[in-house]
């Protein structure tokens, strides 16, 4: 069978781990597939993957993310071996890199060259989100593909969390939250989650409200701190992070699931992982009106966001939770259903699977 190497610039159990396995776990029956993970700091890992790579002698590469270690790898096997490689990315790595204003000028420039390189020399580009695929046709690329954020749906489904809800005390909550990274950006003085901790101050406090906050990062202790500022300690719970086999469970701890992007390209070019697992598990999501949302969310779901650190968005994210709670959590979740079976249909790492294989179809492999 023809050798498939499989990039995955982060490290075994990661999202991108979870993507890898998803789209190619079905296809093991007619290719072989090896997976490569990075191993140490950034020149660690172009050292472990060519050497992968080298013993391995893939027919194709198939590269997740355009972060350095495995864009650089795959650019520099092309050159020496002439083997074909499919980028696989949901990002603007440099973009988003500005936004968060780090790292360094010069670690920004690099990245650029790299995310410039990785994209122009590969032999199919695919994206997670339309935009994204726009974006890159006004560039002038035409060999690109759009693959969906995914989940599994025998794991990422409807379940039952009463126990969970009364362990943490939240049985009597409605409950609105997030799953994410907490990663601070210095230069807007924001963190994932700030919206929905900001919107707590403005719901009316006899609504019973908790925000949930599922994850962690550098930006944790900012949020703490703003909780504090605003006294809503009572309102907040931060659960931290939980490992992906529990992810499902979690997420259905949320009423209300709470997906907030940037009105600019960065933002507009994601579906993002979590909006997927918040669509199969059937709950209401409030969205930005902003890149793949636009396309698989409808209106009642999607509230309009400018620019990158839309300071009035809270409280429009508070008025829309409030109107929530009047409508009844019947409504919540019979709303919040309908995203199931666009998830199963849409979202499913079985269809998306057959779509990677239509494209290693065109290689003639």
């Amino acid at each position: 069978m023809k050798k498939i190497a499989i990039i995955i610039n982060s490290n075994r159990g990661s999202a991108l781990c979870q993507r890898a396995k998803g789209l190619f776990s079905n296809l093991e029956n007619e290719y072989s597939i090896y997976y490569l993970y990075r191993n140490g700091n950034r020149l660690q890992s172009i050292y472990s993957f060519l050497k992968e790579l080298y013993e391995l002698k893939p027919d194709i590469m198939y590269v997740l993310d355009t972060a350095i270690p495995g864009a650089t790898s795959a650019i520099i096997y092309k050159l020496f071996f002439n083997t074909s490689y499919i980028i696989d990315t949901g990002d603007l790595g440099y973009e988003l890199a500005v936004t968060r204003g780090r790292p360094s000028w010069i670690g920004r420039k690099i990245i650029k060259f790299v995310e410039d390189k990785v994209i122009k020399l590969s032999d199919r580009i695919v994206v997670r989100g339309t935009f994204h695929k726009s974006l890159l046709n006004s560039l002038g690329y035409k060999n690109v593909n759009v693959i969906r954020d995914g989940i599994n749906i025998s794991s990422s489904k409807p379940e039952d969390v009463g126990f969970l809800r009364n362990d943490l005390g939240l049985e009597n909550s409605l409950c609105v939250g997030l799953i994410g990274t907490l990663r601070y950006n210095k230069r807007y003085q924001m963190c994932y989650g700030w919206d929905l901790i900001e919107s707590m101050s403005f719901i009316n406090k006899n609504i019973p409200v908790r925000g949930v906050i599922i994850g962690d990062g550098d930006g944790l202790d900012f949020l703490k701190k703003r909780v504090q500022e605003l006294n809503i300690k009572d309102r907040i719970v931060f659960l931290g992070r939980v490992p992906y086999e529990s992810l499902n469970k979690y997420t259905n701890l949320l009423d209300i699931a709470i997906s907030t992007q940037t009105n600019n390209n960065v933002g507009n070019v994601r579906t993002t992982g979590k909006l997927a697992e918040y669509m199969a598990a059937g709950r209401f999501i409030i969205s930005t009106d902003v890149g793949e949302a636009k396309v698989l969310l409808p209106q009642e779901m999607r509230l309009p966001y400018n620019g990158i650190k839309d300071k009035d968005y809270p409280k429009r994210l508070a008025k829309k939770i409030e109107d929530l709670y009047y409508q009844g959590m019947n409504t919540i979740y019979e709303m919040g259903n309908k995203n199931i079976k666009i998830a199963q249909k849409e979202l499913d790492y079985k269809f998306l699977s057959s779509q990677v294989q239509v494209i290693l179809n065109n290689f003639k492999l």
